[in-house]
């Protein structure tokens, strides 16, 4: 456990020194699975912790494992350390709506943001610039705040995840045939269809299922409140109709639930233009999976030539569909990684065709991972963020400008988030007419 003393007039000195980690602590998506983990890394140093929940949502995949750690509604958080779980869009609208919890005048602020471009989107840097530190979930994000906030104390906050025992094979719960060979591709809707990609690995199923007669592949996805997911699932679904082996799972589901499905597949799969980690190949990889994935941005921290299947990538102008992506927000110069449908086609025939290679895969996955969480166990990142916490609580103990400048950027929070949903509204209006005009042309399956 951290031994600092916090005493001092102003500042965060105001609080016991500990931990309240602010985020989707209840929720099935990959925020809330990076949420408990923290909670688990800090827990396991022995440090004092609160969680503070921001889940709207509630359904069979809320999780409830850490509502011990809620304090009493309207209960200010205790401690002196917030670990914001939590993009910077969400951290000024939390601000603006002044929760009775939210504490960040007398508190030291750290935020872990997830993004997944070189270049970050200029309306997130003044949040990010509030913060008394950015916890970069991946040497992609780090190199990317690097970039383009370089006086933003960074410290690194690798992340791993914890799967329950429990977890097991089922394909009787999921349809699938015990003879069969099952590839799976798992998204979220939210998170932008046009960076997941499934449509590559989708036609290169296509493409190898002549020589793979009783492979699936199996898209699980969720919609649930995606603004793309109407017009996507359609496209989808015409898909499922005329790929054999194809389905799509769109139904709302425990996280135990798809860790099940990960476990009864073969191969996990992610074509991925973009990640600011790659959460699912993260679990599958745990499980003991093989992965197929795009050798470019977060997943490079753990996955290798060793221990998964890189797709060669090949850099081409970012075209999502969320606002962020827009080279109005990030420069027009900003890049992500396509691959080539041929190359994926003949890793799906190779691993299809080879039980060894993929056991041999997959166990070397699960070895990694396993020594991964050891390492990561240890919560490097609090001791490496405890002598900026200590500088903070010496200006708060003494005022001066740096501390008046650090009031200032946290009291422009409310109008910044006005700002993001004003440019939000702007996009969605102006989006159908930039595309027609073909400034911005849609993201179209790779043809290579």
């Amino acid at each position: 456990m951290s031994r600092l003393s916090t005493t001092g007039r102003r500042g965060p000195g105001l609080r016991p020194f500990g931990f309240n980690v602010i985020g989707y602590v209840t929720g099935n998506l990959g925020l809330g699975v990076a949420a408990r983990a923290t909670i688990d890394t800090l827990e396991r140093r022995g440090e004092r912790v609160a969680a503070v929940d921001v889940s709207t949502l509630r359904g069979p995949g809320t999780v409830t494992e850490y509502n011990r750690l809620f304090g009493p509604a309207g209960q200010e958080a205790p401690y002196a350390f917030n670990i914001f779980h939590l993009n910077p869009p969400e951290i000024a609208g939390l601000v603006q709506t002044r929760p009775p919890w939210l504490r960040m005048a007398d508190t030291f602020n750290a935020c872990v943001p997830f993004w997944e471009l070189p270049r970050l989107p200029r309306a997130w840097t003044p949040t990010l610039s509030a913060m008394d530190l950015v916890l970069t979930p991946s040497e992609f994000v780090h190199d990317t705040v690097r970039r383009d906030l370089p006086r933003v104390p960074r410290v690194r906050h690798p992340q791993v995840v914890r799967l329950p025992a429990t977890i097991r094979p089922d394909r009787p719960r999921w349809g699938l045939l015990p003879d069969t060979v099952v590839f799976v591709v798992s998204f979220d809707a939210n998170s932008d269809v046009e960076r997941k990609n499934p449509w590559a690995a989708i036609e290169a199923f296509r493409r190898a299922k002549a020589q793979l007669p009783a492979a699936q592949l199996v898209v699980k996805l969720m919609t649930r409140g995606a603004a793309s997911s109407s017009a996507q699932l359609t496209r989808l679904q015409a898909l499922a109709a005329s790929v054999d082996g194809l389905r799509i799972i769109d139904e709302e589901v425990s996280y135990e639930d798809v860790l099940s499905l990960y476990a009864s597949s073969d191969v996990v799969v992610s074509t991925h233009r973009s990640e600011g980690l790659g959460l699912v190949l993260m679990e599958a990889m745990s499980l003991g999976k093989p992965v197929i994935a795009t050798g470019w941005s977060g997943n490079m921290d753990f996955t290798t030539t060793r221990n998964s299947v890189l797709l060669s990538p090949h850099m081409v102008p970012a075209r999502g569909f969320h606002t962020q992506y827009n080279r109005f927000y990030v420069g027009k110069d900003v890049e992500w990684a396509d691959t080539d449908i041929d190359e994926i086609a003949e890793v799906m025939r190779r691993l299809g065709t080879d039980a060894s290679l993929r056991r041999e895969l997959g166990d070397r996955a699960r070895a990694d991972m396993e020594a991964r969480r050891i390492e990561v166990s240890a919560g490097r990142f609090v001791d490496e963020s405890l002598p900026l916490f200590r500088e903070l609580v010496a200006r708060g103990a003494t005022g001066g400008r740096s501390n008046a400048a650090r009031r200032a950027a946290l009291a422009s929070l409310p109008a910044i988030h006005l700002s993001y949903r004003a440019a939000a509204r702007t996009f969605a209006h102006v989006r159908p007419l930039i595309r027609r005009g073909g400034t911005v042309p849609p993201s179209e399956p790779s043809r290579h």
